[in-house]
C-alpha cells in the first residue's frame, strides 16, 4: 500500500516532507532572486504541520477551552446544561504568522525553518530545522 492509500501519514514523514519543502523553497527563491518568505501548513486530517522561512511563525496549544461563551449561553435548549462551560479534552494549536504579531502570551515563535507539529495523537512539539 502507498502513502496516499494509508489511512493516515505519520507525523514524523509530513514533518520530514514539510522541513524539506521550506529547505527547497529558500534555496529555490534565493538562486531566482524572489524574496524568500513563505509560511505553509498542512494536515491530513489527524497530523498537523506548519512551517515557514523568511516570515515569523507563531504557535499556540491548547488543551482545553476554560470559558466557552457557546456552551454558556443559558439560552441555547431547554435539554442544555449551562453549568458545563469548560472542555477539558479539546485540543488546538492556534497558528499566526506575517505582519500579524500576537498579543496573547501563549503564542511561542517557532525558529526559522522549524516546524510545529500535532501528532497522531494530539501531542504538540516543534521540530528544530536540524532535528
Amino acid at each position: 500500500m502507498g502513502r496516499l492509500d494509508a489511512r493516515t501519514i505519520p507525523s514524523d514523514a509530513l514533518s520530514e516532507a514539510m522541513r524539506t519543502a521550506i529547505r527547497l523553497w529558500a534555496r529555490t527563491a534565493g538562486d531566482a532572486g524572489v524574496p524568500v518568505g513563505m509560511a505553509a501548513c498542512v494536515t491530513d486530517g489527524r497530523s498537523l504541520v506548519a512551517g515557514a522561512t523568511g516570515l515569523p511563525l507563531y504557535a499556540w496549544p491548547s488543551n482545553d477551552i476554560a470559558d466557552c461563551a457557546r456552551c454558556s449561553e443559558p439560552a441555547r435548549s431547554k435539554d442544555h446544561d449551562p453549568i458545563r462551560v469548560r472542555h477539558e479534552g479539546l485540543r488546538t494549536v492556534a497558528l499566526t504568522g506575517g505582519d500579524i504579531q500576537p498579543r496573547n502570551p501563549g503564542f511561542q515563535a517557532v525558529s526559522d525553518g522549524a516546524v510545529a507539529v500535532v501528532d497522531e495523537t494530539g501531542a504538540f512539539r516543534v521540530r528544530s530545522p536540524a532535528s
